[in-house]
């Protein structure tokens, strides 16, 4: 199990690098490098990298890992009796030593300083990673407000489209035929869009992008 969790940990801190990485990249070619666009999401990620332990901690996981370093995760798995249904109850917990982050000669130094005097502090993997995802919501909201106007008129277009259809909409797709078919023919594949059709249905159109992104 620590082994899945290590390799399932590694991805989620290389997407979440990922995401913010091709985010500023985007920002940048569509708007410039000193657009208000771009100002506007680093100064997101700056508030919460500042606000937020646990985003730090991510990060400095990121740097840890991304310099083949891994977390020494310690699997807690405890039971007891539950008195009212008189069953055992086994609950599992991981956690990592601060340790990690501190020896590493990439830890930044907002959080060698932080955990300086608390070295063997033992850290929670999934309470971190959840306030770590709340933290960054203020930066996702602020990068999707950027593409609100664009997807109004995406949406406002689909709306047309879907009104015009009997029944659920339908996306007809050729496909290439295989290598040992006739490679004069092709296959027709028929897509319903019903999760589609329900959010260009139901997508607000007016008020704040935090509202039209529901």
């Amino acid at each position: 199990m620590a082994e899945d969790l290590i390799a399932t940990l590694v991805g989620w801190l290389l997407i979440w690098r990922l995401v913010l990485d091709q985010a500023c990249h985007d920002l940048s070619s569509r708007f410039g490098k000193d657009s208000e666009q771009l100002t506007k999401f680093l100064l997101a990620t700056n508030n919460a990298y500042d606000s937020s332990r646990a985003y730090r901690v991510v990060d400095a996981l990121r740097n840890l890992v991304q310099h083949r370093g891994m977390p020494s995760l310690t699997l807690n798995r405890t039971e007891k009796l539950d008195r009212g249904t008189g069953q055992v109850i086994t609950q599992v917990s991981y956690t990592f030593p601060v340790s990690d982050l501190l020896n590493s000669p990439k830890c930044p130094a907002t959080v060698k300083r932080e955990f300086r005097d608390q070295p063997d502090m033992e850290l929670d993997l999934p309470d971190i990673i959840n306030q770590a995802m709340a933290a960054i919501q203020p930066v996702l909201l602020e990068l999707v407000q950027f593409s609100v106007p664009e997807l109004i008129t995406h949406i406002t277009q689909l709306r047309t489209i879907f009104a015009e259809a009997s029944g659920a909409p339908l996306l007809l797709r050729a496909k290439q035929p295989p290598a040992t078919g006739n490679p004069l023919g092709f296959d027709v594949e028929m897509v319903q869009l019903q999760d589609l059709q329900f959010l260009v249905q139901n997508s607000p159109m007016a008020g704040s992008a935090a509202d039209e992104m529901g």
